[in-house]
């Protein structure tokens, strides 16, 4: 029989496979700039157990044909402040322009569409965030008062991508100017550019404080930034009830669209805070009807005036992927939530025969990093496979992920000379007799490879993905490849 039409019924042991999901952090990508992307209006997106994110019903605190609260729920925004930038040292560490379109895919990757920014320190941003696919920029202003990034602010805004602009940004919580200084800087901006502006301060300013009125007059939109850890708060449930207790508040008695512009939870700093709180915390508070930010895009190891200040990115500052980002994704990425540890045929004898590097930088299709994928021939099967699993390791005997909702699996593939041969599998590989058997086996694709990346799909319209130990599986054969082939696979994604 065919070696690769008998290898699936085999209850064959992995060898090697490192668990490299986890730590390629496929989401990571291109770089940022100044812009904290943030939002995800509550109806936006709810990843969970492996389900597509769907929207849900909005309690509408505005009139349904309002246009500008329309737009700010339509759009799943994030904060942005740029990898590789430290504004605190002298003379400040910049972002290059290739940090900033890292930093955009890797945003646009995790099911962004919105940046909102604290500056306008970089003139190509909107450019390169439209190139990118974004929808949409609330475009900051830091200081109302200083006249050189007003400037700067004003040419920014002419960009048909700047849908709003947000002038400062709690100046005075911490007295960097006063309340005449930025309802001028509002109106001027307001003149200048027939766009919707609005200011930010923390949300008890807008509740309770002194200037509340003051604060609920001005502007096109309220704009507040909303923090349960500061209010004592580190427990998801309570923290996202808090929330929306506030947002509430503030919309009833407001009647102006809110966009709450920083939400979130820290994911260290103290003990009572982790990356899976951090995560939990988004994924309630996407399901309610509140519209906000997700603050914010990576961690800021430059913030230093306080333990939490550097984490609360949903990427840590290498773009690397923290559990909150996987929420907003619409898609399941083999990369990070399955781990390539079935080695098959040959490759159960380990590295002698097949290599798999799960961060090879050679020309990846989306930054930073790829899988190269070596099959040496010689050994005594004759073949060899590789496959993505979940848990580790998992032959059936335990539960894999749900993907429920995926229509297509899409992959990225490219050999390293041309002409390599490699047949694709999804599904399936689970032991005989074992415990909880995959629920669907996708038909097999060969794959006569070319130099350059090329983009496959597996249809999955009407199978059951209830039970996916295994996502995902190459093969090679001595008899495709005599010589052996190496071959390289990127954005393994179930959509």
């Amino acid at each position: 029989m065919d070696a690769r039409s008998t290898w699936m019924t085999s209850a064959l042991r992995s060898r090697g496979g490192a668990r490299t999901a986890a730590h390629r952090g496929l989401w990571l990508a291109l770089p940022a700039l100044v812009l904290l992307m943030s939002y995800g209006c509550s109806g936006a997106a709810k990843a969970t157990n492996g389900q597509t994110p769907q929207p849900s019903t909005l309690v509408q605190t505005t009139p349904p044909e309002d246009p500008l609260g329309a737009k700010l729920r339509a759009i799943r925004w994030v904060a942005y402040a740029p990898t590789h930038y430290d504004p605190d040292v002298r003379p400040p560490v910049m972002p290059s322009e290739t940090d900033l379109r890292a930093d955009l895919a890797v945003l646009h990757n995790a099911g962004f569409d919105g940046l909102v920014t604290y500056g306008a320190h970089f003139a190509s941003l909107p450019s390169l965030a439209r190139e990118t696919g974004f929808k949409g920029m609330l475009l900051g202003v830091w200081d109302p008062v200083n006249a050189q990034e007003k400037e700067a602010s004003l040419q920014a805004a002419k960009d048909s991508l700047v849908v709003g602009i947000i002038v400062g940004n709690e100046g005075l919580l911490f007295k960097r100017y006063d309340l005449q200084a930025v309802s001028r800087a509002v109106a001027d901006m307001k003149a200048a550019t027939h766009k919707p502006v609005t200011t930010t301060e923390t949300i008890d300013q807008y509740l309770t404080g002194p200037v509340a009125d003051d604060l609920m007059a001005l502007g096109d939109f309220l704009a507040p930034n909303a923090h349960p850890y500061h209010h004592g708060l580190t427990d998801p449930e309570a923290a996202v009830a808090w929330t929306v207790s506030m947002y509430d508040a503030l919309s009833k008695k407001s009647g102006k669209p809110v966009l709450f512009k920083e939400v979130g939870l820290p994911s260290a700093g103290e003990s009572k805070l982790s990356e899976q709180n951090q995560a939990d915390y988004y994924t309630q508070l996407a399901s309610k009807a509140v519209c906000f930010v997700y603050f914010e895009a990576f961690d800021m190891p430059w913030k230093r005036n306080g333990t939490t200040e550097p984490h609360w990115g949903l990427f840590r500052a290498d773009r690397s992927p923290k559990p909150a980002a996987s929420i907003t994704s619409g898609f399941v990425d083999v990369s990070r939530d399955f781990f390539p540890s079935g080695w098959m045929g040959d490759g159960e004898l380990g590295t002698r025969f097949v290599e798999v590097d799960p961060a090879c930088q050679s020309k990846p299709h989306s930054l930073p990093t790829c899988y190269r994928c070596a099959y040496k021939p010689g050994g005594p099967k004759g073949w060899t496979a590789v496959a993505w699993q979940y848990p580790e390791n998992n032959w059936g005997s335990k539960l894999g992920r749900d993907l429920t909702g995926r229509r297509r699996i899409s992959f990225w593939i490219r050999g390293e000379t041309g002409n390599e041969v490699v047949t694709i599998k999804a599904g399936g590989h689970t032991s005989f007799g074992a415990a909880h058997p995959a629920s669907f086996q996708a038909p097999e694709q060969a794959i006569r490879l070319t130099k350059e990346w090329k983009q496959y799909q597996i249809p999955l319209t009407g199978m059951n993905l209830s039970n996916v130990p295994c996502a995902f599986v190459w093969v090679a054969t001595s008899s495709d490849n005599p010589q052996g082939c190496t071959f390289y696979l990127d954005d393994i994604r179930y959509e």
